[in-house]
């Protein structure tokens, strides 16, 4: 068959293919004015343009036939891989469509033609509809295709890439066999949305704490972090720990101002320590044993002095009774507070709560009480 011969016959079959226009919608009367045109240039050989048409009038109106003449114009274009998808989805339409039979002998000698040159490739993807670009070494890109795809690329290196709104691209390198079939799954990752974290606090250097985690120290403005639900935490020293659950939502500011409280007793955050009142009412409880222990000696000293009875005599026993009296209001207060420093480091709350009585518990403290002739030593009992 001579080259005119295969020409005229294209023109027939393009001619016998363009449906009657439908006077129903406007979107239709463009698209077969556009088929009618792209049926110009193919009778004139002008297949590149020709093809743009059709692929205009399929935007306008998607048809079985719009599919085949486009199919024709590849073809006869050599772009034998873009054909056969064509014929493809114009048997997809509508597998009886009018030149249904002819579409299906044409595939059959395009893929035979093919399986010497391409592997066939499927394309299916998590999350569906993803737009794939599939690029071949020396030859030119296919893009805007959407998945589930089914082509013929060239044999060799093939890159696909996947893309989706609120999806990570993904992309992917294959080698492809000549005459191999292979189907290819994309799963493309959601992008991460976040939101945005406006903490701030009345304690300085306060650190703030999301689900166990120290992220960051307040102030925090405009800080982003990924959408979810949060158990926020801010320590300071010094100050009671606030504590709040808070959401985070996409593209929108969570805003958290945080009036800490002053603890009234500082403990040491870290580690479990107790504070320093203990301690110091136990040193300060053992000075005064000392000062009571140097008082009882001089007395001591003083009363052993052999004096004749008189004036001097009775200003001694004087002075012996009130080193006496200081002594033991020393040995009272060394009790009473080496008593509160040891229930402080030792008692407490924590101990009260441990026997299971709280605030409520019954409490004991030492008792030191000086008397004319020594002192009396005891317990006060609190309920």
């Amino acid at each position: 068959m001579t080259r005119l011969t295969t020409s005229l016959i294209l023109a027939a079959t393009l001619l016998l293919a363009a449906p009657a226009p439908a006077s129903a919608q406007t979107q239709q009367d463009k698209a077969f004015k556009l088929a009618e045109q792209g049926l110009g240039h193919a009778r004139a050989r002008r297949f590149e343009k020709a093809a743009a048409l059709f692929e205009e009038a399929l935007k306008l109106s998607p048809h079985p036939e719009f599919f085949h003449n486009l199919a024709r114009a590849n073809e006869e274009m050599k772009q034998l891989s873009a054909a056969y998808a064509y014929f493809s989805e114009a048997l997809r339409m509508d597998p009886g469509y009018t030149y249904a039979k002819e579409a299906r002998q044409r595939m059959t000698r395009i893929e035979a033609s093919l399986r010497k040159t391409h592997g066939l490739v499927r394309v299916r993807s998590v999350p569906s509809q993803v737009e794939i670009a599939i690029e071949a070494e020396g030859h030119p890109a296919e893009r805007h295709l959407q998945t589930p795809v089914e082509r013929w690329v060239p044999a060799g290196a093939v890159k696909l890439v996947g893309k989706k709104a609120e999806f990570q691209d993904e992309t992917r390198e294959y080698a492809v066999q000549a005459g191999d079939e292979q189907t290819i799954e994309l799963v493309l990752r959601p992008i991460e949305r976040k939101g945005f974290l406006d903490v701030t606090a009345n304690a300085p250097g306060a650190q703030v704490f999301l689900n166990g985690a120290l992220v960051d120290v307040a102030p925090m403005r405009g800080v982003p972090y990924p959408v979810g639900s949060y158990a926020l935490e801010i320590r300071a020293p010094g100050f009671r720990a606030f504590k709040q659950a808070i959401v985070v939502e996409a593209d929108k500011p969570t805003q958290v101002a945080a009036a800490m409280e002053p603890d009234s007793v500082a403990k040491v955050e870290e580690g479990g320590g107790s504070d320093a009142t203990g301690p110091v009412l136990m040193t300060l409880g053992g000075a005064a044993l000392v000062t009571g222990v140097v008082l009882h000696a001089v007395a001591f000293s003083k009363a052993n002095e052999a004096l004749p009875p008189g004036p001097e005599y009775n200003e001694r026993q004087s002075t012996v009774t009130a080193l006496e009296v200081g002594a033991f209001l020393s040995y009272a207060t060394a009790a009473g507070l080496a008593g509160v420093g040891a229930y402080l480091i030792w008692g407490g709350d924590d101990a009260g709560e441990a026997d299971g009585f709280g605030d409520d518990a019954a409490r004991m403290a030492p008792l030191v009480a000086p008397t004319r002739d020594g002192a009396v030593f005891g317990a006060h009992l609190r309920f």
